[in-house]
C-alpha cells in the first residue's frame, strides 16, 4: 500500500504546482488512529520527500480496524490546517481491505473503544463519516469519499451505499465527479496504477495564468470598440483605455504586449 501510493504522489501524475494538499492518517495504531502526513502542500520541490515519508510509513499492528477513528482524526486535522477553506475541492479517500471492527464512539479521542448500547463498527463508522462530512462542511457538488477496495470483500456493499459519498454509490471505473465510488483491485500490487487513474480524473492541476497572443489579440479588440464607452476617438485612431493594458498585462513582457496593443491599435482598430 505504501509503495503504490509514495510512487503515485512522485511520480508524474500527481500535481506537484501547489494546488494540493495532502494529508495521511493511519487506522489501526494501537487501536486507533495516526496523523502520518500533516497537510502537506506537493510541490516539484518537496514531491520526493513526502513520497520517502510515505514509503517509510510502518504498519501499527493494533489488532483492530476502527475505520471510525480515522475519519474522526482526519477531519479534526484537514479542519485545522491553515489552508482550510470549504469552498476548496475536499477529497477522503479510503484504501482498505476489509471493513471496520471496532467502535470509536467518543469524539475528539482517536482511540478504538467498546461499543456504546446501539452500536457496532458499522454504525460507529458512518457517524463518523457523518461528523466528517458536517465539520468539513463538504458539499455535494464539489467533494467526493472515495475508496480503493483491495481483494474480494463482503464490505463492498456496506462502502458502496452508506460510506462513499455523494450518494448514491457507484462502482469505478467510470469516474464521477459527483458521486461517491469503490474502485475494486485484486491487489495491493495493482494500487499505484488505481491511484494515478483516480489522480486523472479527480484532481486537475492548476491553470497557467499565461495568456496566448491570440486572447491578447482578443482583448484588445473588444477594448478597442469602446465597450462601456471607454474607447477615445483621437487622430482617427482609438487610444486604449487603462482596463486594456491591464488585462492584457498578465504574464508577459511589458514591452511586448505594449507593441502588441499599438500594433492592433492603429492597424486594426482605426475609425473611419
Amino acid at each position: 500500500m505504501v509503495k503504490g501510493l509514495a510512487n503515485a504522489v512522485s511520480g508524474g501524475t500527481f500535481p506537484k504546482d501547489g494546488s494540493v494538499e495532502l494529508t495521511i492518517v493511519q487506522i489501526g495504531v494501537s487501536g486507533g488512529a495516526n496523523v502520518e502526513v500533516d497537510h502537506e502542500v506537493v510541490t516539484a520541490s518537496n514531491a520526493n520527500i513526502v513520497a520517502s515519508q510515505i514509503a517509510g510509513l510502518i504498519q501499527g499492528m493494533g489488532g483492530s480496524t476502527p475505520l471510525a477513528c480515522g475519519f474522526l482524526l482526519l477531519a479534526d486535522t484537514m479542519m485545522i490546517s491553515p489552508n482550510f477553506n470549504p469552498s476548496k475541492k475536499q477529497i477522503i479517500n479510503i484504501i482498505t481491505d476489509g471493513g471496520p471492527n471496532a467502535c470509536c464512539d467518543v469524539i475528539g479521542t482517536y482511540v478504538g473503544s467498546p461499543c456504546k448500547t446501539g452500536s457496532n463498527p458499522l454504525t460507529s463508522t458512518v457517524s463518523a463519516r457523518n461528523y466528517a462530512l458536517k465539520t468539513l462542511s463538504m458539499t455535494p457538488n464539489q467533494d467526493l469519499i472515495t475508496c480503493e477496495l483491495v481483494g474480494s470483500n463482503l464490505t463492498l456493499n456496506w462502502l458502496m451505499t452508506s460510506i462513499v459519498w455523494p450518494q448514491p454509490g457507484k462502482p469505478a471505473p467510470p469516474y464521477s465527479s459527483n458521486q461517491g465510488w469503490v474502485r475494486e483491485i485484486p491487489t495491493f500490487g495493482d494500487l499505484e496504477e488505481a491511484i494515478n487513474e483516480k489522480i486523472k480524473a479527480i484532481v486537475s492541476p492548476k491553470k497557467s495564468e499565461k495568456v496566448t497572443s491570440t486572447q491578447i489579440n482578443q482583448n484588445i479588440n473588444q477594448n478597442t470598440l469602446g465597450i462601456n464607452g471607454n474607447g477615445e476617438r483621437r487622430a482617427g485612431s482609438i487610444w486604449l483605455p487603462q482596463n486594456a493594458v491591464n488585462i492584457a498585462n498578465v504574464n508577459g513582457s511589458s514591452n511586448q504586449i505594449s507593441q502588441n496593443i499599438n500594433q492592433n491599435a492603429l492597424g486594426t482598430a482605426r475609425l473611419r
